[in-house]
């Protein structure tokens, strides 16, 4: 019993020694900055590049498949 119980302890006691400061990775930039970069994000257009299509009546499918075989359908 007393085996599992250091088992889970020691983890938490080690861990109570352990230096619990982070370093400061990145200093701190004040938003009023003007040397700083801009980094808002910017608005995307999700329609740009549209363009109207207009239906069509199909075409045949024999020609059309014909025209995309290999060899022209020649081998068929």
């Amino acid at each position: 019993m007393q085996r599992p119980l250091v088992a889970a302890l020691l983890p938490l006691l080690l861990g109570a020694c352990a230096d619990s400061s982070l370093p400061d990775v990145v200093p701190y930039q004040s938003p009023a900055d003007p040397q700083i970069a801009d980094s808002a994000p910017r608005g995307i257009n999700v329609i740009d590049g549209y363009v109207r299509r207009e239906p069509v009546s199909p075409k045949p499918w024999q020609l059309l498949k014909e025209e995309q075989a290999p060899n022209k359908g020649a081998g068929s």
